[in-house]
C-alpha cells in the first residue's frame, strides 16, 4: 500500500513538472478561472505551481 502511494505521488510530481515545462516553453496555461469551486481552483493552482 505504501509503495502504491509513493508511486502515485511521484507520478503527480512528474505530471506537474511536465505541465510547468509546457507553460515555460509555450505559455499555455489551463483556464483555472473556469473552475466553479474556489477550493478546487486553489488546489489545482497549488498543484500546478509545485512543478515550477
Amino acid at each position: 500500500m505504501l509503495g502504491k502511494l509513493v508511486h502515485l505521488g511521484i507520478d503527480a510530481i512528474i505530471i506537474s513538472a511536465f505541465l510547468a515545462g509546457v507553460k515555460r516553453t509555450t505559455g499555455l496555461t489551463p483556464a483555472l478561472g473556469q473552475v466553479p469551486n474556489k477550493d478546487i481552483r486553489q488546489l489545482l493552482r497549488s498543484y500546478l505551481e509545485m512543478g515550477t
